[in-house]
């Protein structure tokens, strides 16, 4: 908060000092009129210097200057429309609004100008709280004042006992284990925290005090994040929890705003950054075809006098891209009569905001139409009615998927595909509502215990995942639990019929030799035909298939 006063400060210096200078420009242009009072390009450079001052005045609080250059503008915008020429009492109008202008510019104090009103439900960050549990006394010494050095919050103890008081208390946004031991206890806590819907969005690492110490099958079921091995350094530590919360955070919304004066785009860029979004501005109209494409943006914010083309010329171009006629769009002008506005939705406008904008109003339009657009874009990639990934997603996210960790040395990935036995009776007896309130529950279940792998939809009535850091063996034993978890829900149907279901499961790990994502995905299908060949609840590996009530 305290840098954007300064810089808010620091603008409006800036822009009172210009606008000194164009008082002088206009001077100057009134001067030649007086010579060819007919000049319409010298009346259009007048017209554009009160265009300026029209637009900024009312953002650095002169709401005066505001009303000035608009009476201004619009002034010589009706004498340029009309055809005729600035008469003598025409220019000492002019000459009377610049004076005006001064006077107002020079009341104003520069060394401490008026701030607008802070809206903190924008602009204040979110507090990272960390509830650290460490039970040697250096250790949790060592992590307490690396994690503060980081910026967090931290809660220590040296309890699982005292943290679950904590969490009662307040639910953190990361949660440190580096217990000595690590027992059910642990990992009751953590499901617990994870059944509460706040605790979804929580970060959870195992910090293992030797290897093999903590039991990665009921870790993968619980919801653990993350298990970090002591080999690893404290600051490395630290430094894998901090990267891990960013990757966490959401992705700021990239704002692409084409605006032709530089201390309106500063204005702009200063005003979004400080809510968070990453920010593309150019003042070249001409740039916006190629700007466009190399920055993907969630929104559009167009000015629309932009000098030889327009904001409205832009907007008709966006939308008849193949990949960017939905993105929206807000218009910021002080053109604010009912033709422009009713024109700017007619291109799909989103918004239509004058000039000047305050930050509060720039700010939550922003946030508000950027959102809707991120949620539209991530409708594409998201089954509908499980609201995991599609399936071609779900391969897509392979494809790019690294086989190697940052060491070189091949990643521990496993594959498997959960389907649902004799789905086909469910539709069939209880209506396909039922069925497909199995394949959600399904999904569900994966989603919010798997938090260390990609799950996607692989088929109506399978769900596929990859899972990290787990051998073949305890993969089979993690489904086998999984699919005991899973038949023992009881569903209902829409008639209140209760009932249960069960599901099979082909389990491949990533091959390192002539790997290939759909040569993988396809081993991994013939397996679960194998599986199903045994029947309901029945499991399959390359080294084996059983009925998981067998295992």
């Amino acid at each position: 908060m305290e840098a954007w006063q300064q810089a808010f400060a620091q603008m409006k210096e800036q822009f009172m000092v210009k606008s000194m200078q164009r008082l002088e420009q206009i001077d100057t242009l009134i001067g030649a009129l007086d010579q060819i009072p007919s000049d319409l390009d010298v009346m259009r450079q007048v017209m554009r210097h009160f265009h300026w001052l029209a637009g900024s005045g009312g953002t650095y609080d002169m709401p005066t200057i505001t009303d000035v250059g608009g009476y201004g503008e619009k002034f010589c915008d009706d004498i340029i429309n009309s055809k005729a020429i600035f008469q003598d009492d025409d220019r000492k109008h002019l000459r009377m609004l610049v004076e005006s202008a001064r006077v107002i510019l020079l009341g104003q104090n520069v060394d401490k100008p008026e701030l607008p009103p802070l809206n903190d439900t924008i602009m204040t960050p979110i507090e990272l709280d960390v509830i650290l549990i460490e039970d040697d006394e250096n250790a949790n010494r060592n992590l307490t004042n690396l994690l503060e050095h980081e910026g967090l919050l931290v809660r220590d103890h040296r309890s699982i006992f005292a943290a679950q008081r904590a969490i009662r208390e307040r639910i953190p946004k990361g949660l440190i284990i580096g217990l000595k031991v690590i027992d059910n206890t642990v990992f009751d806590t953590i499901e617990k925290l994870r059944s509460i819907p706040e605790g979804e969005e929580t970060l959870v690492v195992l910090i293992e005090k030797s290897r093999g110490q903590a039991d990665r099958i009921r870790a993968a079921l619980s919801g653990v994040d993350k298990i970090i091995d002591t080999e690893v350094s404290w600051p490395d530590t630290i430094n894998h929890f901090r990267r891990l919360i960013d990757s966490k955070r959401p992705v700021p919304y990239r704002v692409l705003s084409v605006e032709d004066d530089p201390d309106q785009s500063a204005y702009i860029r200063a005003v979004l950054q400080s809510i968070g979004c990453n920010v593309e501005s150019i003042m070249d109209p001409k740039l916006f075809p190629a700007t466009l494409e190399a920055f993907n943006p969630d929104l559009l914010l167009l000015d629309i006098m932009l000098g030889e083309m327009t904001g409205f010329d832009l907007a008709k171009y966006v939308r008849t891209t193949k990949n960017y006629a939905k993105v929206p769009i807000i218009f910021l002008s002080t053109q604010t009569h009912i033709e422009s506005k009713i024109y700017a939705h007619k291109l799909g406008a989103e918004e239509f905001l004058p000039k000047p904008v305050s930050r509060e109003r720039l700010g939550a339009a922003v946030a508000t139409k950027a959102e809707r657009s991120r949620r539209k874009k991530l409708e594409k990639t998201r089954d509908s009615l499980t609201e995991i990934a599609t399936f071609s997603q779900w391969v897509q996210q392979l494809m790019v998927m690294p086989t190697k960790d940052e060491r070189g040395v091949d990643r521990k990935l496993v594959m498997f595909i959960l389907d649902i036995d004799d789905i086909s009776r469910v539709n069939e007896g209880l209506g396909f509502a039922a069925g497909d309130m199995l394949i959600v529950s399904l999904a569900s279940l994966l989603r919010s215990r798997l938090r260390n792998a990609i799950v996607g939809r692989h088929g109506p009535d399978s769900v596929a995942v990859v899972i990290e850091d787990l051998s073949e063996r305890e993969t089979m034993h993690l489904v086998k639990l999984l699919l005991d978890r899973f038949s023992a829900i009881e569903h209902r149907s829409e008639s209140g019929v209760g009932f249960y279901a069960t599901a099979s499961a082909g389990i491949v790990p990533m091959p390192h030799q002539n790997f290939s994502v759909q040569g993988w995905i396809a081993a991994t299908q013939i397996l679960l035909a194998k599986a199903q060949e045994l029947g309901r609840s029945s499991i399959a590996s390359p080294t084996g298939a059983n009925q998981a009530s067998n295992m």
